[in-house]
């Protein structure tokens, strides 16, 4: 899939306001660059038999409350939902027999009236295997199985499509005390997981997000943290069922399937009193992950500087961003004063035309050379 596609759907992204967002324009560019008709967001709470089309386009309202009302019935996520689960991404090729599929209800009544045959889904939001927010890309038989080409385009926009959807789900949490609380976490530039006893994932900030991204951890398909190795997986499970009658901190090192460090992993149990006072009911431990070093964003200085005339020194400075560095740390990395690193701050707004840093991230990571 050319690199021009996935810019477009990411500037798309992007663009959209962090408060208010209608996500209609990008479910358009997705449909356009996956050739399909009908893409939304809808959760599943298989527990309750309950589904909801939260935006989409290209489907009625009468359809989607057919959709709510037998959305446990969906044959796809019957078939496919442990994959779904296990790989964060999953199509309908392979998942059963075309005979199976049109003889279902949800067939007859869902996906026959919207003209769908072929469908492709991504993981945005899970507690497990009973509950799960998903964003599908469906369309006729006319556009057939998904090619591995695009498979790949969706595995690319997947962890910015996530990061955008919970970010907008955490900016409507201020309303009560543990939403303000995880909206101070989101602030921090530590990874912050919050784990209940059993060792689930509750909360997990936007820099947590971003670690399990570049496999620090990952999330099981019970809903559990799993870091990259059995046995520090193992250690970190122990811990939390001891946790209530262990207030002594956890601190190890994550080392990846070579053996090589890659962050440190702070735990701490989360006392009752805290507990209360945050509003997190049922929280068992909290998590807090540091990289030993920036995952590095690919190289782009040169094409910066082609596109916007920066400066090599401000080019490495933008670079030190993208891989998401604050000024301070881009500072000490340097080997420069804070500022130093603020007036190249400037320069770079200047040159790229933004007033602000998230906009000039969105201008680095996004850029068309």
């Amino acid at each position: 899939m050319p690199r021009p596609v996935l810019d477009g759907l990411l500037e798309q992204l992007y663009a959209m306001p962090q408060v208010g967002s209608d996500w209609r324009p990008f479910l358009s560019a997705m449909g356009s660059a996956f050739r399909s008709h009908a893409v939304a967001f809808h959760s599943h709470d298989v527990m309750h038999q309950q589904g909801l089309i939260e935006t989409s386009i290209g489907v009625d309202e009468h359809l989607a409350q057919r959709f709510k009302a037998i959305s446990h019935e969906h044959p796809w996520y019957i078939h496919g939902g442990d994959l779904l689960l296990n790989t964060g991404m999953a199509d309908d090729q392979g998942l059963l027999p075309d005979a199976a599929l049109y003889d279902s209800r949800f067939y007859s009544e869902v996906f026959k009236p919207m003209g769908i045959r072929h469908g492709l889904a991504m993981v945005l939001r899970h507690e497990g295997p009973d509950s799960m927010t998903v964003l599908s890309i469906n369309r006729p038989s006319e556009g057939g199985y998904f090619k591995a080409s695009e498979r790949e385009l969706a595995r690319s926009v997947l962890p910015h499509a996530r990061a955008a959807y919970l970010l907008q789900q955490r900016l409507g949490w201020l309303e009560t005390l543990s939403m303000t609380f995880r909206a101070a976490l989101d602030r921090l530039d530590d990874g912050v997981v919050i784990l209940d006893r059993r060792g689930v994932i509750r909360f997990a900030n936007t820099s947590a997000e971003r670690f399990a991204a570049q496999a620090l951890y990952t999330r099981c398909p019970d809903g559990r943290l799993c870091l990259p190795t059995r046995a520090q997986s193992s250690s970190l499970r122990s811990y939390v069922c001891m946790a209530g009658a262990n207030p002594q901190p956890l601190l190890m090192r994550v080392q990846d399937q070579r053996g090589l460090w890659i962050a440190t992993l702070k735990a701490c149990p989360v006392d009752r009193v805290a507990e209360i006072q945050w509003g997190e009911s049922g929280a068992g431990v909290m998590l807090f992950f540091t990289p030993t070093q920036a995952r590095i964003a690919p190289d782009r200085r040169a094409a910066w500087q082609r596109l916007w005339g920066l400066t090599r020194a401000e080019a490495v400075l933008a670079q030190q961003l993208a891989n998401g560095s604050s000024l301070d740390e881009a500072a000490d990395t340097l080997g420069v004063s804070i500022n130093t690193v603020r007036t190249q701050v400037r320069a770079l707004y200047a040159k790229t035309g933004v007033r602000r840093q998230p906009e000039l991230m969105r201008a680095l990571l996004t850029h068309r050379a």
